[in-house]
């Protein structure tokens, strides 16, 4: 059965004798190997266990479906370097309490990403049909001796397997860098908000036992990015998240009213208590609670509107006044002159924001007033008060 032989698979890796040549690899069909339910994916030739000899790495699909993008995809590493002449043996990747490594478009690489492990990582990952990288595997090469506590996915023969070292799902988005994952998962909110979690490694692992460790950090974020121009946004929190996407650089100052920004930039009134440290000195700000009300936000649009129409009928008045007589006083009353921009009622918006000062960790709560001038959201007000003081 093919079935059967692509599990034991001990199979004579061969070579080409070539008069005159050295030995030739021969090219396997792995097609063969795989059980009748697995399709071939990709096959990748990597040295995935530092040995000085090159694996194959194999990913596979199952439970085909119509749409390729919800298919699973599952991998499995080859090695050729057991025996006398070696064999072709099976290594699976599995990731603890995963069904599937992943979906649709994946692919395997080999990166260091673990600096207290020796050697590259194997990285699994799949992306969406945008591009966006929602799911990700770490692996990392245990060569031991014999041991009955090993892992059913060990060779029980001589302690051989590929450890899951990270595992990590987000609908928003992935990065990894070297000792360090980010992950974001979209949210229901209608700004296009997500929960930004963050991961740092633990003796080499993300994993604890057979669970992805708690994240370090847990924050409100942008799904994609800020946008272009946020302020135009019919949402007032996008205002406020770019302003702690900017905290502490002049960008933030843009999102503010000009008499707001100038009282940031002094430190005058309630500005000064806005974070628990100077405004610039505050090493990061991560947003724990954010609150809005979009019926107020419906009521400042109207006004807004009002304002609108009568600041547009001041000045067409205005024009067609200047094209006539000086106005004679008392037997008229002289137009109305236009004033500048108009703002709207404030839209207020609150967040509980955790902020840091290199080891130091203290929470505020804050009520933001944001007003419309001429359709563009801007910070206007602010009320805020501790949450809570900790350090590190």
């Amino acid at each position: 059965m093919r079935h059967g032989r692509a599990l034991a698979l001990l199979l004579i890796y061969g070579t080409l004798l070539l008069p005159g040549c050295a030995p030739q690899e021969k090219e396997l069909d792995f097609g063969m190997l795989l059980p009748s339910e697995w399709t071939p994916y990709e096959t990748y030739r990597f040295d995935t266990n530092a040995d000085g000899i090159d694996e194959w790495a194999i990913l596979y699909t199952y439970d085909q479906k119509t749409n390729q993008d919800f298919t699973p995809v599952g991998g499995v590493i080859y090695h050729a370097d057991r025996g006398k002449p070696p064999i072709i043996f099976p290594y699976p990747l599995i990731a603890p309490g995963w069904s599937r490594l992943g979906e649709g478009k994946s692919s395997v690489r080999l990166e260091d990403l673990l600096s207290d492990l020796s050697g590259s990582e194997v990285v699994f990952q799949s992306v969406n049909g945008s591009g966006i990288t929602t799911r990700v595997a770490l692996f990392h090469w245990e060569d031991h001796e014999p041991d009955k506590l090993l892992p059913p996915t060990a060779d029980p023969g001589i302690g051989q397997w590929y450890r899951c070292v990270g595992q990590f799902y987000g609908d928003a988005g992935i990065k990894l860098e070297l000792n360090k994952a980010t992950v974001w998962e979209h949210t229901q909110e209608r700004s296009q908000l997500a929960i930004r979690k963050t991961y740092l490694p633990r003796q080499g692992s993300y994993v604890d036992g057979t669970e992805l460790a708690p994240p370090v950090e847990t924050c409100l974020d942008f799904a994609y990015g800020q946008p272009q121009e946020v302020g135009s946004s019919p949402y007032p929190e996008k205002v406020l998240m770019a302003f702690y996407w900017n905290f502490g650089t002049e960008q933030a100052y843009d999102l503010m009213t000009k008499e707001a920004a100038q009282k940031l930039r002094t430190g005058a009134n309630e500005w000064a208590y806005i974070a628990p440290w100077p405004f610039t000195s505050v090493t990061s700000a991560c947003v724990k609670e954010l609150n809005y009300n979009p019926g107020a936000e419906a009521q400042a649009q109207k006004a807004m509107i009002a304002q609108v129409q009568a600041t547009h009928i001041a000045r067409a008045t205005f024009e067609a006044a200047s094209t006539m007589t000086a106005c004679p006083e008392p037997e008229c009353t002289c137009p109305p002159t236009p004033n500048g921009p108009q703002a709207s009622p404030p839209v207020w918006v609150t967040t509980r924001v955790e902020y840091r000062l290199h080891e130091q960790t203290s929470q505020m709560w804050a009520a933001w007033g944001l007003v419309q001038v001429d359709g563009v959201w801007r910070i206007d007000q602010v009320v805020s008060q501790p949450a809570n003081t900790q350090s590190e």
